[in-house]
């Protein structure tokens, strides 16, 4: 076996932290790269990048989707707010533009995506239920991807349906909470059941929650294939794939 030692700030970093109104960010991202060749302004951290690029790839779409907006700092989404808040009122704003600080976009896990046409809306691109973007969403899962804010959802996630904007969270996690229909907030939530000595085990992987405490450690098989994320609030989830024999 072998020791993986945690530390506190292993709490707010990872594929999996929850980031909302309730959970601001605390590190900023890391590991950004553009989105795409000819998009060079919109930037991604690398793994969702990697994926964005894997699942445009299998579509093979051409440049019916584009990517609108990504990676924001925090003085973008100020600016942001703020511009929105005169443009458009604060009713529309609270629906669709996270408060600073508190916004997905300030992960570089999050991005919006709009089918390519004359006239781009940057906070609501059109990305309608139809032709490329269709697929993309039903593919999506495969690479990673989440639609992360729905109309069925917004009790939890305090976000209007945003059919533009996917959020990576990473395989399997995608996969399952598109099989069990669950948000980011419920299948953290739901993660709390499942421990290092009862996992959840599906898609060849085994996942486990550990709370957090001082000094905390695992204890993982030698030389195994692992992630850790935290959940942004109070623990970390672990990610063990299982050896192939």
């Amino acid at each position: 076996m072998m020791t993986v030692m945690l530390q506190k700030a292993d709490l707010f970093q990872g594929d999996l932290i929850l980031v909302s109104a309730a959970h601001p960010l605390l590190y900023p991202a890391t590991e950004l790269t553009p989105a795409a060749e000819q998009f060079s302004e919109v930037l991604l951290h690398v793994r969702a990048q990697h994926a964005l690029s894997g699942l445009l790839g299998v579509l093979n779409c051409g440049s019916a989707i584009v990517p609108v907006s990504a990676y924001r700092s925090h003085a973008e989404q100020i600016q942001l707010y703020r511009d929105c808040l005169l443009e458009r009122g604060p009713l529309y704003t609270g629906q669709f533009v996270a408060l600073p600080g508190c916004s997905e976009h300030q992960t570089g896990l999050a991005i919006d995506l709009g089918e390519n046409g004359p006239k781009l809306d940057y906070i609501a691109p059109s990305f309608p239920d139809i032709g490329p973007c269709r697929n993309f969403r039903q593919l999506a899962p495969q690479f990673g991807f989440i639609r992360r804010y729905e109309a069925s959802k917004e009790a939890l996630t305090g976000i209007a349906d945003e059919p533009w904007h996917f959020r990576y969270v990473g395989c399997p996690h995608s996969e399952i909470m598109e099989q069990e229909g669950m948000c980011l907030e419920e299948y953290l939530q739901w993660l709390r059941n499942f421990s290092q000595d009862r996992p959840l085990c599906r898609n060849g992987t085994q996942i486990f929650f550990v709370p957090y405490r001082p000094g905390w450690s695992l204890q993982l098989p030698e030389d195994a294939e692992y992630t850790v994320s935290g959940n942004n609030i109070d623990g970390c989830i672990v990610t063990l794939w299982e050896a192939v024999p």
